[in-house]
């Protein structure tokens, strides 16, 4: 009885969430953050960690200023997820105030075998989905984790008003994946989290081997789909916005996967580069090293 009050008390507050207005929730996100970036938790130790080793160029003022940045968009990220699972696809493509390179994203579409979307966790990269699946009706497809329990369920039933097919990282779902290439859909694909445990290859990042995932790269060798690199940049005080598109380098179908996969990491970098306070990086992304490599981050206390 008290885990069925829990989980509606969560519902409530997580569509009370998505019906409220961008400004106030990033408005209260920034807040959020600024408080969590002096707090000495587990969490800002490896986002500090995470820039001194991506921007080692910088100086240590400059580092705990793109810190404090990032946790201030942290927190604006985690209040606004909600919205583009409650809200209507109609109102979450108006947020979208900008867009660069969707004309060539169209005509690959029309002439070409399918397109292959990579995403990285960095701004507003959940609004994609409905952006595309407005864009492309009936031609998107997206591929994504299975969650546990009523998460999964939930997630599942807000996702079918984006207009997009979805397919789990499975054998199953990357057939269907590649069938859906051939038929000249566009598939979205985030591709900077670290691979499973020998799913991925040691590439360079930020200069850095990390296990890297290869399913992206082996999807456009199959196919010979068009690939294309997608950005949602956060606008500031809750404007919307801005979607980035940038077509990949030929290397990225190269037969050689450390060359590919090398190609892969150089455009999510770029990425980062363009607008580094709103990348993901509370995540650990150098947690698993090349076997014989020394780990980058220090241990947990028991």
């Amino acid at each position: 009885m008290m885990q069925k009050i829990k989980l509606t008390i969560a519902k409530i507050f997580f569509y009370w969430l998505g019906y409220t207005p961008l400004p106030i929730l990033h408005f209260i996100g920034a807040g959020i953050g600024l408080v969590l970036h002096c707090l000495p938790i587990r969490l800002c130790y490896y986002a500090k960690r995470n820039i001194q080793l991506c921007f080692p160029e910088l100086s240590l003022s400059e580092r705990k200023k793109l810190f404090r940045k990032a946790m201030i968009e942290a927190g604006k990220g985690f209040l606004e997820a909600p919205t583009f699972f409650v809200r209507r696809r109609r109102h979450l493509v108006s947020l979208v105030k900008k867009v660069d390179g969707m004309d060539e994203v169209a005509t690959a579409m029309t002439e070409e075998n399918g397109v292959l979307a990579l995403l990285s966790h960095t701004g507003g990269y959940y609004l994609v989905n409905p952006y595309f699946g407005s864009r492309f009706e009936g031609r998107c497809c997206s591929m994504y984790k299975p969650q546990r329990g009523w998460i999964e369920k939930l997630t599942q039933k807000l996702r079918e008003r984006y207009g997009v097919d979805f397919f789990p990282a499975t054998q199953k779902g990357v057939v269907s994946t590649l069938r859906a290439l051939r038929d000249k859909k566009t598939v979205g694909l985030l591709c900077d989290h670290n691979a499973l445990e020998n799913s991925g290859i040691a590439a360079p990042f930020f200069k850095i081997n990390v296990p890297s995932m290869t399913l992206a790269v082996r999807l456009a060798n199959k196919s010979k789909a068009p690939v294309f690199f997608i950005f949602m940049e956060r606008l500031s005080w809750g404007r919307g916005y801005h979607l980035h598109v940038w077509r990949a380098p030929e290397t990225i179908y190269s037969d050689d996967l450390h060359v590919a996969v090398t190609t892969m990491n150089a455009m999510v970098e770029k990425m980062i580069r363009f607008c580094p306070e709103q990348h993901e990086w509370l995540y650990r992304r150098f947690w698993d090293r090349p076997k014989g490599e020394p780990g980058l981050y220090k241990p947990k206390r028991n």
